[in-house]
């Protein structure tokens, strides 16, 4: 079945009318479970969550579905990055490659995963973007810049691909300062531009399905909340605002509303605005109770 949203019509001979569309999605997520981040798949808002069972025997972060919604992939502390089927039998293992190092996978519409490869050396830390089949390849490079590159997001059409790069910036007198921003690289011609300003850092690029915006993490207004714009940089616009840094936005499969992470008082949660703009709500996912910590939210 494809991701996202699919119409079942059921005419009835008495009355003949149409039921109404049906939607299904998946979410992604880790929680904080039994002393340790595991991650966890439902099916739209209401499902039931179900573990991604592995043993790897270590954190787990970071999901990210693959566009299908059949896959899936995240990182394993000290290990690297597993792909995993996204329903039982899960079938995971870590993807040849990757490795202790390696952080914050992202699938190509190719059914590719990118990722951030660190790398430390006497002269500090550095990255570049990789990329490697989902069932195992020797990695490429996918992009490499002055200053650490890293949350790289595809565009559902595959026509380009965000991620962050910070910089350093050493001013004539004052402190070290580190800046983030978010820039886009065109997959069809290998052109890169910068799509948002160093005003305050911005993390976390998230493309909407359409690929025409784009939600993203900024610290401009003083804290971390969602913000979006086009996905050239136009018509910057808040979209959360509120105790709690925000970060880590994830599109609904119809634009329409977005999950993001949530840190308040030191507890991690997960809750859900709409892309408009408005009051956001705490998503709970069905068995968990509302002490368990969650983070990091895919929806495809």
């Amino acid at each position: 079945m494809n991701r996202g949203t699919f119409r079942l019509f059921i005419f009835f001979a008495c009355g003949g009318f149409l039921l109404p569309a049906v939607s299904r999605s998946e979410i992604a997520y880790s929680a904080f479970v039994a002393s340790r981040w595991r991650i966890f798949v439902q099916a739209n808002l209401e499902g039931s969550a179900r573990e991604v069972v592995h043993y790897f025997g270590a954190d787990a972060t970071a999901p990210a579905l693959s566009f299908d919604g059949k896959n899936i992939a995240f990182e394993v502390q000290g290990k690297g990055i597993a792909r995993c089927a996204a329903v039982s039998p899960f079938d995971c293992r870590i993807i040849p490659g990757t490795n202790a190092d390696s952080v914050q996978p992202a699938w190509s519409p190719a059914d590719e995963v990118a990722y951030v490869q660190f790398e430390k050396s006497a002269r500090g830390e550095d990255s570049a973007l990789m990329l490697v089949s989902a069932r195992g390849s020797s990695p490429k490079v996918l992009l490499q810049q002055t200053g650490i590159q890293a949350f790289p997001r595809f565009a559902r059409d595959g026509k380009y691909l965000l991620y962050v790069v910070t910089a350093i910036v050493t001013p004539a007198a004052g402190d070290l300062a580190i800046m983030q921003s978010i820039w886009k690289m065109n997959l069809v011609n290998g052109k890169i531009a910068e799509v948002t300003t160093c005003r305050g850092n911005d993390i976390n690029p998230a493309a909407n399905p359409t690929g025409d915006r784009i939600a993203f993490a900024s610290q401009r207004s003083g804290q971390f909340e969602l913000w979006e714009s086009t996905s050239t940089g136009e018509g910057v616009r808040q979209i959360t605002s509120g105790p709690g840094a925000k970060s880590w936005p994830a599109w609904s499969p119809d634009g329409e509303k977005l999950l993001f992470a949530q840190v308040r008082d030191g507890f991690q949660k997960i809750a859900l605005v709409p892309a408009r703009g408005g009051a956001p709500e705490d998503f709970q996912p069905r068995g968990f109770s509302a002490s368990t910590e969650l983070r990091d939210p895919d929806w495809r």
